[in-house]
């Protein structure tokens, strides 16, 4: 878990939520499995997740944290980036929402459940 008394400043956070088609899944997760692969090694790339919405197995949150908008830039012009943009609308049942925003100075906290026993 990270230390609470961290601070994260001066970074990009990336967020989108895709919808898949139903029949094209199994060929995205191929996809986000090497995309995820480059882009951990990338420098510059800070944090990369991909998750499943529960209760929704055809939508998929990318949550994405860089140094700045130079380390975007390069991970978007990478050949793993490039390649999954490309195959993307085929993949796609309906628009993506994507947000980007700055983070010039963000505490992480740990908001894990406690035990309602304790």
């Amino acid at each position: 878990m990270t230390d609470p008394s961290t601070t994260l400043t001066s970074t990009v956070l990336l967020t989108v939520a895709v919808d898949i088609e139903p029949n094209r899944v199994a060929d995205f997760r191929e996809a986000v499995d090497r995309l995820v692969k480059s882009a951990i090694q990338e420098p510059g790339v800070l944090d990369y997740w991909v998750g499943q919405e529960p209760g929704n197995p055809y939508r998929f949150i990318f949550v994405e944290r860089y140094a700045d908008h130079d380390a975007l830039a390069q991970h978007q012009a990478s050949a793993a980036c490039t390649e999954y943009v490309a195959a993307l609308p085929g993949w796609l049942s309906s628009p993506t929402v994507a947000s980007v925003d700055n983070a010039t100075s963000v505490a992480v906290i740990d908001l894990a459940p406690t035990d309602p026993t304790e």
